[in-house]
């Protein structure tokens, strides 16, 4: 007989899936937009809605966000898709994850050290591949669900931890760990895990049916409408763009009206325009501790780049739908179009390590003017677009990609 018994088929590795042209597109267009966040010139002010001008500020801190769904989706497409993996297959699964984390990992440190001062996601990605592993099976309707409720609850959360943070240590203290993991502000791995989740969730409901393909277009106008349209009404809207800047505490630094009441008070104080800075003499910022101050909650309803506030990370959650599901309606039309943007989402580790490659190279020759303006953003993108489609052709994978693929098969093989 051909059929295994139902032990074999338990343990037997399940058949590669064929590749989804549009997520590659869409892992393209994510990639462009990181190097648009590193390299051109993006509008220092938030995108408004009738500014059409402004939309390409979107980039900044939605790419991160379009990056992170994609990889979730890729983590669940690796694990089973729409199949609920169990046994044996499961545990070749974590496995996989664990060797590719462990590798974006190592690339992430070295990239990190020739490119001080840049964000580099990839320690923070690889984090986000371990943060998943236990949830694996867990329903894609709760996956979801929970995502996005996190969305609202999580930033919330990591503002009081970092008013704790501030409260409890001195100013000048640091704790990195802290940073990486629950950071309110730029890449930490609590925020970015929940785009992973919801990727996951998505490939769960199978990402090539026109139904599913279809919910994601409609919840990401829901989640701009919601994070963007309700973040603007809460401050536009309310006359509340402006945050207030709250009174500092006892002893520490203060800023008061341009009087010279403080100068009576045995105060040091510093003229500034509109305003006079003034410090206590004693103060030391080595040991100094604030009082307690709870964060300032209505900072939640802006749209900040990488803030994980609530109104960033449901209006880019919401972008990145939209871009996923108009890259998978559109690519089956215009297949040959998008060849070399195709090509690019293929490369995408190798192509995004490479913008820092040449981040390091350009600096150490002295010729980091370069690397300063938007020119730069548009030779480095149109290479990318004419040598990866002929890499695709004549070699296959990608470097970095090859090397992934190579560590997931070693841990595989388990049992």
């Amino acid at each position: 007989m051909n059929a295994l018994p139902a032990t074999e088929r338990l343990q037997a590795p399940a058949a590669p899936l064929p590749r989804i042209v549009g997520l590659d597109v869409a892992r393209g267009l994510a990639v462009i937009g990181m190097l648009a966040q590193h390299f051109a010139s993006l509008p220092p002010s938030p995108p408004t809605l009738f500014r059409p001008g402004s939309w390409v500020g979107l980039v900044s801190g939605g790419s991160t966000i379009l990056f992170a769904v994609i990889g979730g989706i890729s983590i669940g497409i690796i694990t089973g898709a729409a199949r609920r993996l169990d046994g044996q297959q499961l545990l070749r699964a974590r496995m996989k994850l664990l060797a590719r984390a462990a590798v974006i990992f190592l690339l992430g440190a070295v990239l990190n050290a020739i490119s001080p001062g840049v964000g580099v996601i990839l320690c923070v990605y690889a984090l986000c591949y371990i943060a998943v592993i236990p949830l694996l099976r867990v329903r894609p309707r709760t996956l979801a669900l929970a995502a996005v409720a996190g969305m609202v609850v999580v930033p919330v959360l990591l503002a009081y931890l970092a008013a704790f943070k501030q409260w409890r240590l001195p100013v000048n203290a640091s704790f990195e760990e802290f940073d990486l993991l629950f950071a309110p502000n730029g890449l930490s791995v609590a925020p970015l895990t929940l785009y992973f989740l919801l990727g996951i969730a998505l490939s769960r409901f199978d990402i090539s049916s026109a139904r599913t393909v279809l919910g994601m277009l409609v919840g990401g106008v829901v989640l701009v409408v919601v994070g963007y349209g309700g973040g603007w009404a809460v401050t536009e809207g309310a006359g509340t763009g402006t945050a207030a800047v709250p009174p500092a505490p006892a002893g520490g630094p203060a800023t008061a009206p341009p009087d010279n009441a403080a100068l009576t008070r045995g105060l040091l104080c510093m003229p500034e325009p509109g305003q006079v800075t003034c410090v206590d003499p004693a103060f030391d910022p080595d040991t100094y501790k604030p009082a307690w101050q709870a964060p300032d909650l209505a900072d939640q309803a802006r749209r900040v780049p990488h803030s994980n506030h609530v109104a960033e990370m449901l209006g880019g959650t919401g972008v990145a739908l939209l871009v996923t599901g108009l890259s998978l309606v559109v690519t089956p039309r215009v297949r040959r179009l998008v060849v070399p943007l195709a090509a690019l989402g293929t490369m995408a580790l190798t192509a995004y390590s490479l913008q820092f490659v040449l981040l390091y190279t350009v600096s150490y020759l002295g010729g980091s003017d370069l690397l300063s303006d938007n020119q730069s953003f548009f030779v480095m993108t149109v290479a990318l677009l004419a040598v990866c489609p002929v890499w695709r052709r004549l070699l296959g994978q990608g470097p970095f990609e090859r090397l992934l693929s190579a560590a997931a098969r070693r841990a595989a093989q388990v049992g």
